[in-house]
Order: C-alpha cells, then structure tokens, then sequence
C-alpha cells in the first residue's frame, strides 16, 4: 500500500472532486481560479444564448409574417433548444458555485486562522499580517465570477431560466393572431 501524501500542486484538477487528501492554500487557491474562469464563461454563455433566443424568435415570427409562411414552428424548435441549453449550463454554473463557495470559505477560513496563529505568536495586531495580493484577488476574483452578470444574486440562473420559457412559449402565443 502506498503512503497518501498531501502533495503541493499549484495546478487545478479540473474536476471537481472531494479530495481524498488535505489541499494545500496553493493548490485550493488554483482550484478556485479554474472555478472562477469555468463560472465566467458559463455566464457570459447563458446571458448571449439568453439574448439570442429573446432576439432570435421576435426576427423569425417578423421574417414569417412578410414571407407569408410559417418559420414558427422551427423558431421554437431553435427556442426550447436553447432554453434546454441554459438550463443545463446553469444547472452546471450552480454546482460549480457551490463547490466554489465551499473552497472560498475553507481559503478564508484558513487565512484566518494563520492570521490568528501569528498575532498569537509575535504579539503583534491583525493588521500587520495580511494576506497576499494573489489571495485577495483569487477570492474577489470568485466572488465576482459567482454572480451572473445583469441578474446577479442566488436566484440568477432560476431568472435566466424562466426568461427562456416564458420566451419559448409566450413569444408564439403574442403572435397567433397573424398565423391562424
């Protein structure tokens, strides 16, 4: 049987797991940037899909109207796609946010404790002993990316969401009367 060793990675594992040994500060502070930069992007993907599909189905009922045939049905097929694809992306931004959230607590967590360890050595104030600069700006940088952007705030992706519905479904419905 092997010996587990806590190894020192800076290098996040891109999975999102438990780890079975203790992380070390780097290692949970490159974790929590590869979270910050995954939940980034997944945001800035569920706001332009959003924008796409309220934009998307108002063109392609217009387009239909003067065209005298019916893009409508395929115009929602192209709406539910996407609402179903923001609904899986923020269900995957969510659960990055909490695993995110545990790291961010734990990081914090930590630095105070070693803050405390050292006023209670030295006998100096908390004051003189802070965190590194690359520390701060990993956990800002986190709290930041945690929310998405124009509705942030726990229910976001729940808004986001419910906007690609109510689009999918409502946006054929204001139209009818042209169709029928």
């Amino acid at each position: 049987m092997s010996n587990p060793e806590i190894r020192s990675e800076s290098k996040p594992t891109h999975a999102i797991k438990i780890p079975r040994e203790t992380p070390d500060l780097d290692s949970s502070l490159g974790n929590l940037r590869w979270i910050s930069s995954k939940l980034t992007k997944r945001g800035q993907l569920i706001v332009g899909m959003t924008g796409l599909n309220i934009v998307l189905l108002p063109v392609i009922v217009l387009i239909s109207f003067f065209i005298q045939g019916s893009l409508l049905p395929p115009a929602i097929v192209v709406a539910l796609l996407l609402a179903s694809a923001v609904l899986i992306i923020a269900t995957s931004f969510e659960r990055l946010r909490r695993f995110g959230d545990v790291l961010f607590l734990e990081i914090s967590d930590e630095l105070q404790w070693n803050i405390r360890a050292t006023e209670m050595r030295a006998g100096e104030s908390a004051a003189s002993e802070r965190p590194k600069l690359h520390v701060r700006i990993a956990l800002r940088s986190f709290a930041r990316a945690s929310d998405l952007p124009l509705i942030p705030g726990k229910f976001g992706p729940a808004i986001y969401i419910a906007i690609n519905v109510l689009s999918a479904v409502m946006v054929p419905w204001f139209f009818r009367g042209y169709f029928y």
